[in-house]
């Protein structure tokens, strides 16, 4: 047996292993997996390949590749030295997927970033080893002794020359790299990708432990919040520390049958709009107008300055908290409400588009994992107009949007469509001489201007030809921004969030302006409250047709905030940075119950995902 071959043996026996891992996580949780038949069984462990493989591929590569260098003067000690490196690297990866197995029966998910918190509980984690789980414990140190024995077996056997080692080598490194991606894809493969079907039981089974707590972990720092005891962080946000505290649902509600469109806008900023400066620019006349029609929220915020973060708090109302995975990171391993499969259930169409590439921020699979039928990136999306510049990094506003028109009218039934624009994202497209604003900086204030100009007669056009459309006296359209253009100086986050919010309806709803403070966290519940959806949601946030006073949560970095009527406040979890009085002789005990407040947020939101007990699975229609 040449040494190649040899690899490709230790690497099967731990591809066995991991799927030995998941053959035991399907039998030990029966009821978790109830919803899939033996073909979708069947294709989660096929799936689960590829994150085994990528998986493993990350842990091995430096002693597969030292195994297998093209140098035939490395004889059998040097070989067998770092096959037994692999061996030790295996073992532990033994340890964690036993212990995923364990961990699973308290949360239901696999092990995710909860690794990092390890060093603090070390101790305590050896301890319950040794007595709870001993026999288990045993177990595995017996596999691990009979894994020895297996290796060595195989280490015995005689190694033959091979007259290919350099071929092999090159074979060894394709083949490493195309398994650590798990796709040919520009976006290598993530969490998120195990859950693209919708189905939640799909992707638990497609994973691993490993996978999740490497990916989960790579995405969050060691942070552990807990900043009140017992349930005061719940009772200062008036919830019951129960199963699943943040579920809601509107009693009574019956299906509206309307259609409903969300155009997320990039980067649009009030102080370019007049309908919110007042300030005679001319820069968004479209907009300007739907918004004299619509109902107007003049003090509505972006939870953060990601486009990710704020698709996140819009369609699952998770807020983003410091040192939480977010989705398409490994969030989606928590159950959340997924308004698209429950659109689906009520026989809508749902539909998703954006005008940047499929696999943009993962977007294709985070679609997926919330229920959207019909996703569609920049390649399917073709041009109509002729531009100077054909195929920009962030697509172009007129044909996303003209292309979901078409979407929506191929459905022949009620619609969902959440359509995400791009072209103004820097650095801003030429979209040709008509849509010249102010000057040609590209990259600067008059290169987003021009493009945001642009961006307004698109928008126009395609309300205009919305307008014609037999569906049009039944849909709401909400439009809104993911974050504002660029932070300002200073330190108040009414300059860094505060974004235009509109939701235009006007066969269907009284123009007015609610100056209540509002942000993308109360957009799931505002979409169920219109679709009259009674199924219970999971959110941070209220109904914006119900909403009276509030306060938004910002996320800026690594740094947290809180936004009310009367003041603001910045902090980073640790230390109060910086409050902001919007109104004279505000007292230091209006900033103590922000304060307390935000922090809360962030401690019960950590414990509900964590715990995965922010959303019940939802079982869907049968």
């Amino acid at each position: 047996m040449t040494r190649f071959r040899k690899s490709i043996v230790f690497a099967g026996i731990s591809l066995l292993i991991f799927s030995c891992a998941r053959l035991l996580l399907l039998l030990l949780y029966p009821d978790t997996f109830s919803e899939l038949n033996l073909p979708l069984t069947a294709l989660a462990f096929l799936n689960g390949v590829r994150f085994d493989l990528s998986i493993l591929t990350a842990i091995f590569i430096i002693p597969l590749g030292m195994m297998n260098l093209p140098l035939s003067w490395f004889g059998k000690k040097w070989f067998d030295a770092w096959a037994w490196a692999l061996f030790a690297l295996l073992i532990p990866s033994v340890l964690v997927l036993a212990g995923d197995l364990i961990y699973f029966s308290f949360v239901h998910r696999h092990i995710a970033d909860e690794l990092l918190l390890l060093g603090n509980d070390f101790g305590f984690i050896v301890g319950m080893a040794s007595r709870e789980y001993l026999p288990g414990l045993i177990a595995c140190l017996t596999f691990a002794l009979l894994l020895g024995w297996i290796w060595k077996r195989v280490l015995s056997v005689e190694v033959k020359r091979s007259g290919h080692l350099f071929v092999n080598f090159l074979i060894l490194v394709a083949a490493s790299l195309l398994c650590l991606r798990g796709s040919v894809d520009r976006k290598p493969l993530g969490i998120v990708d195990a859950y693209r079907s919708g189905n939640t039981a799909f992707g638990t089974l497609s994973l691993n432990g490993i996978f999740s707590a490497v990916h989960s972990s790579l995405e969050r720092k060691a942070l552990d919040y807990r900043f009140f005891a017992d349930n005061a962080a719940y009772d200062a946000l008036g919830l019951k520390n129960g199963d699943f505290p943040m579920l809601k649902s509107f009693e009574g509600a019956g299906p509206s049958g309307l259609n409903l469109v969300f155009v997320l806008l990039e980067s649009w900023d009030v102080a370019f709009l007049d309908s919110y400066e007042g300030s005679g620019q001319g820069i968004t006349p479209n907009f300007d107008a739907l918004a004299a029609e619509s109902i107007k929220f003049e003090n509505c915020y972006a939870t953060c300055q990601r486009s990710v973060q704020s698709i996140q708090s819009i369609l699952t109302g998770i807020p983003p908290v410091t040192g939480q995975p977010e989705i398409g990171w490994g969030l989606e391993q928590s159950n959340m409400t997924k308004i698209g499969k429950v659109a689906k259930d009520h026989g809508y169409a749902t539909i998703f588009v954006q005008s940047s590439r499929r696999r943009s921020y993962r977007l294709d699979a985070v679609a997926g994992h919330l229920g959207f039928e019909h996703y569609s990136g920049q390649e399917d999306i073709p041009l109509k107009l002729d531009y100077p510049e054909k195929n920009p990094k962030w697509g172009w506003d007129y044909e996303t949007l003209m292309f979901s028109l078409e979407e929506m009218d191929s459905k022949g039934r009620p619609f969902m469509a959440f359509v995400f624009t791009g072209t103004t994202h820097a650095p801003y497209a030429d979209a040709g001489q008509r849509f010249v604003f102010s000057g040609q900086a590209k990259d600067k204030e008059a290169g987003f201007i021009n493009a945001l100009h642009y961006a307004d007669w698109s928008l126009g056009e395609f309300m205009a030809a919305a307008r014609s459309r037999p569906w049009f006296d039944r849909t709401v359209f909400i439009l809104t921004a993911d974050h504002a253009w660029r932070s300002k100086p200073g330190d108040d986050p009414r300059m860094d969030f505060r974004i235009p919010f509109i939701i235009y309806a006007p066969r269907l709803l009284e123009p007015r302006v609610v100056t209540a403070v509002c942000s993308h966290l109360d957009c799931l519940p505002t979409m169920f409250d219109l679709l009259g959806f009674k199924e219970p949601y999971a959110a941070a946030g209220e109904s914006l047709l119900r909403r009276r006073e509030g306060y938004a949560l910002v996320k800026k970095g690594d740094l947290m905030g809180i936004v009310a009527g009367e003041g603001s406040l910045t902090h980073n979890l640790q230390n109060r940075l910086n409050v902001q009085r919007f109104s004279e002789n505000l007292p230091d005990a209006y900033f103590d119950g922000l304060e307390k407040i935000l922090m809360s947020a962030a401690q019960v939101t950590g414990e509900l995902v964590h715990e995965n007990r922010w959303a019940p699975p939802y079982p869907g229609r049968p």
